[in-house]
């Protein structure tokens, strides 16, 4: 399942994503504070409300790597 972690929590798509397959992953904020993931160009599951919690910040970004701890993706990026 893709998955975007920001300051204000964590969304998770639906479509489950299988091992040793590649994809192409984007998940889209708007200025209305809606969230959107894709997969392969496709929109993956329901209209997120994100309540303001996907503002800008000055924090690092990590890609296969939770935003605390030491969760790392376990595949090809």
């Amino acid at each position: 399942l893709a998955q975007l972690c920001g300051p204000g929590g964590c969304w998770t798509g639906f479509k489950p994503l299988s091992m040793n397959e590649w994809y192409f992953v984007a998940a889209v904020v708007n200025s209305d504070d809606t969230l959107r993931f894709y997969v392969n160009g496709e929109q993956d599951g329901p209209v997120f409300r994100t309540a303001g919690a996907t503002q800008a910040n000055n924090l690092d970004m990590a890609i296969g790597r939770a935003a605390s701890g030491s969760s790392y993706w376990h595949g090809a990026l």
